[in-house]
Order: C-alpha cells, then structure tokens, then sequence
C-alpha cells in the first residue's frame, strides 16, 4: 500500500481498488467499516473532501490517520515527521547563574552518547550551537563531523548573557528579549549568525532562543539574519513576567511578519494537553484572575495536566500516550529536544552521575523503538519543514500566536 512506512505492522490491513472505490477493510473495528462504507457510496465528495479514519488498534491504541487521494493512490497511511533538536551550549546552566564566562564546553563530547538516533534510526539531527560552543575548537570540529557524517543540521542557540555585544550599563542576568533594545538583540543573533557562517561557510536557518524566551519582536530580526525556523516555543507554558505560549498549537504554524510576505515557521516543541476544551477554559478562566494567581495557575498545568516527548521531563509511558493522543488529533509533526550538557554525567542537577544519564538515553532509544514500530514516521531536520510542510491553512498573526 503506497506511503505505508516499511517499518510500520499491523494486524488490520486496508485494501482499495481502483481511485475512489473502497474495497476491504480488514479491521476489527465496527465505526471504521462504517465510515469506509459511507465513503464509498460518495465518490464525488470524495474527490473534493478527503476522508478522514481514525482506527484504533487494540493492542496498543494506535491512532491512524487515514486520507483518500483522488489521483489513483487508494488509501494511503499519513506519515508523520519527527524533528530531534539538541542544544548544543556550555556547562554551568541550570544553577541560577548566567557568567559571561561560562565554566567550559566539554559536554559537548558527549552527543556521541545519542549517534544512534541518526545510525539505527536514520533521524538527523538539528544541533544547535551557542556562542561558547561555537568559538571551541575541539566543539567546531564535533558538530562538523555530525553535519557531514550523519546530516546534522547545525543551527543557532543564544544565549544572550554571553553573546557579544553586550549592553553597556550592567543589568541582572538573564534580561528577557522583550526588555531588551531591539537594536541589540539583532546584534546579538547577528554576531551568532556570523559565526556559524564562518565556522560552517553556510547561512544557518534554524534557531531557537536561549530559556524560550520568545518575544514577537524576535520574528522579524529572525527573518532579516536570514533564518527560516524558529523553535523558541513550549505550548502549555506561561512564565510569571514572560513569555506565555499557553494557547501555541503543538504542530508547527507560520508567523506573519509585519509589511512583508515572507514568514518565519514556529516548530514548537510537542506537548499536548490531555483535554483541549480543558486547557482553552483554564486559560480564559486565568484571563479574569489576579495575574500573579493566574501565572501560578497556568505555570503548574503543564506538570498535572499534558503529556509531551521531551525525554527529560516525561517518563517513557507519557511520551508514547503524547503520540498517540496528538495523531489522533490530527498532529503531523513530532519535536523532542534535549540539553547537550544533560548528556554528561554532572554537568546538569538533574542528571549528576552516569546511571542517570545512562537512563535517559536508554528512555531515548526505547521511545524511538516504539514509535519507529507503532507509526509511520520520518526524520527531518528543523529547516526541511519551512520547505516541506505546509504546516496550517492559515497564517497566524505574532499576536496570535501570543495569546
């Protein structure tokens, strides 16, 4: 069956002969025949309105998107794309302290820890690089062996704190994008855009802010340095006195800039909530509260309330439910990311000796094992998706994007 990935099983299979006519479906599930045989008997509506199944397999609870293609194809099995970005920056995070001099970079070495991803699994990934990674030798020299050896992509990360120039009246670190002079904050990316061009002779084109600090000022800069996907945002997050990407879709969606027709696509990273009209009536709960108690409010839902990918902050079984529950909500597109420095035993609070850094990358490989076995999915780099997925109908307003 075209655009069934070869590494996808299951019991039931679906058969179609000839465009428009469905002809078996070998499938356990009464509501599915029935959607199949209504389908069938509406051949031009078909043609114009592709027909939606969703199937769940019993023994896992697989969700299958399943469209009709007028052009001859019968039914084919939507493939999903998952994007791996890894922050690739310097120790000393994670402690409440932003020095302009970070303590060193050599957990950088360590991302051989994760070349499986792209060896057994065939997912390249986006590494992205900040300003003291960039300026290490030893560091320039891993992240060109992953570009050439396994078709990294090799994008921007800033972290403000210790990305010249640096503003000339001391201020306490670290100072949110949106209180910072739009001026230097396009120099600042400026300088990092410079470096990855020098080091790498090409433009880079994807970049994700330091803490995901988005501010909506950020698309434009973004676009004017010549990047074309931003990943600075967590949906279901909202920080006391920061960003708030609440309401920010889990699949990616484009960013209208202002006077331009040019847009800038947000990959955000994937977390769900486990019930949609739940979140949406939190938030416009939250809209009519003091904003310290709505800040506090918002900021725990996260922990309580939504699954996500992210291997660092959900357990192996919420991971595998977040893709399931996205899929089946029509979700096309997977991105997990992960700190270099949680990749080195020490280098981070969380993860402090070898066993538990051994755990995540074991909860890594078990993930990609179930999902490479559970759906039909392929790897991409961030900057592929401006090109090759077409994200949403629609353009979304930065304003929008914010509310």
């Amino acid at each position: 069956m075209a655009g069934l990935a070869r590494n996808w099983n299951t019991q039931g299979a679906i058969k179609a002969q000839g465009p428009g006519i469905f002809k078996e479906l070998i499938a356990p599930h009464a509501a599915a025949r029935l959607i199949l045989a209504l389908a069938a008997s509406a051949d031009e509506a078909i043609a114009i309105i592709p027909c939606l199944l969703l199937y769940w397999r019993r023994q896992n609870a697989l969700c299958l998107i399943v469209s009709h293609s007028p052009h001859g194809q019968g039914l084919r099995v939507l493939t999903m794309k998952i994007a791996v970005s890894i922050d690739v920056e310097e120790e000393g995070l994670f402690s409440g302290r932003y020095p302009r001099q970070p303590s060193g970079v050599s957990n950088v070495s360590h991302l051989e820890r994760i070349g499986f991803v792209s060896r057994e699994f065939g997912f390249p990934l986006t590494l992205l690089a900040t300003y003291p990674v960039l300026n290490d030798a030893s560091c320039v020299e891993i992240l060109h062996s992953w570009k050439c050896g396994l078709g990294a992509e090799i994008g921007a990360h800033l972290h403000p704190w210790n990305t010249p120039p640096f503003d000339p009246v001391p201020r306490v670190e670290p100072v949110p994008a949106a209180a910072m002079a739009p001026e230097l904050l396009s120099a600042k990316i400026g300088t990092l855009a410079d470096v990855l061009r020098r080091r790498f002779e090409s433009t880079p084109r994807s970049f994700r802010m330091g803490r995901f600090d988005f501010d909506p000022a950020l698309a434009d800069i973004l676009r004017q340095r010549g990047f074309f996907v931003d990943c600075s945002m967590v949906p279901l997050r909202r920080v006391a006195e920061g960003p708030d990407h609440f309401m920010v879709p889990p699949d990616p969606f484009r960013l209208e800039l202002r006077g331009s027709d040019s847009a800038i696509v947000e990959v955000p990273l994937t977390l769900v909530p486990l019930s949609r009209s739940a979140s949406r009536n939190l938030y416009l709960l939250a809209r009519k509260m003091h904003r310290k108690r709505a800040d506090r409010v918002l900021s725990a839902y996260r922990y309580i309330a939504a699954l996500g990918i992210q291997p660092a902050w959900f357990p192996l079984a919420s991971m595998k439910a977040a893709v399931l529950l996205h899929r089946r909500r029509g979700g096309r597109v997977l991105h997990m990311f992960l700190h270099s420095s949680e990749l080195a035993p020490g280098a981070t609070p969380r993860f402090r000796d070898e066993s538990a850094v051994l755990g995540l990358v074991a909860k890594v490989r078990a993930f990609l094992g179930w999902l490479v076995n559970t759906v039909p999915v392929r790897g991409v780099t961030l900057s592929r998706l401006y090109g090759s997925y077409n994200p949403v109908p629609r353009v979304c307003s930065q304003d929008e994007a914010h509310r």
